[in-house]
């Protein structure tokens, strides 16, 4: 959507169902701020070495971000997908949230570097992730390029959607009476 085009559509271009137009792939690319050669497969270079950006592969049931661990950078699922989960002090796993390509992980967590993860992510398949240094884009050395390409504004347009929906999980688990949850139900 934030590319001029839908959901679906996009996912064709992914599945090669449709390929996209030049200017197509230039708003792509733009968005996720790579190169257009990276993008058809011409090059492995991501194109956003301002970015200090890294890309790594894991195997189905691998760990990406263990809960706990302090991180510098978001992550990007390019291909695959994965799970973020939530264990208690008993062992019981919560699903929070499921990924797959084109979603955005961990970005809360590398604005705010000192704040250890309170889940973990894990690789549900085969996965690729690329990994965007926060800090080196936020920092006092910000690159031109990051402003122009409206980096800033997707990547807090991100965090506004994911505290939406968070605030509308709330609302929905919030009611702790049963006088509560049924009138909640029904309105």
């Amino acid at each position: 959507e934030a590319i001029g085009v839908s959901a679906q559509v996009f996912r064709n271009y992914e599945i090669g169902r449709n390929q996209p137009s030049i200017e197509m792939l230039m708003k792509i690319a733009d968005y996720f701020l790579v190169s257009v050669d990276y993008l058809i497969g011409r090059s492995d270079d991501l194109g956003i070495i301002s970015f200090r950006a890294k890309e790594k592969s894991y195997a189905a049931g691998e760990n990406i971000l263990r809960e706990g661990e302090k991180v510098r950078c978001a992550g990007v699922i390019a291909e695959g997908g994965a799970v973020i989960e939530s264990v208690d002090f008993f062992g019981n796993v919560t699903l929070v949230q499921s990924l797959s390509a084109c979603s955005v992980f961990a970005e809360a967590y590398a604005l705010r570097n000192d704040v250890p993860l309170a889940v973990s992510v894990t690789a549900t398949d085969k996965t690729r992730v690329i990994f965007l240094n926060i800090s080196a884009v936020l920092g006092d050395n910000c690159p031109e390029i990051v402003i122009k390409s409206g980096f800033l504004k997707n990547l807090l347009t991100v965090c506004a959607s994911k505290n939406l929906q968070l605030s509308e999980k709330i609302l929905h688990t919030g009611h702790k009476t049963l006088r509560g949850k049924i009138r909640y139900n029904l309105s």
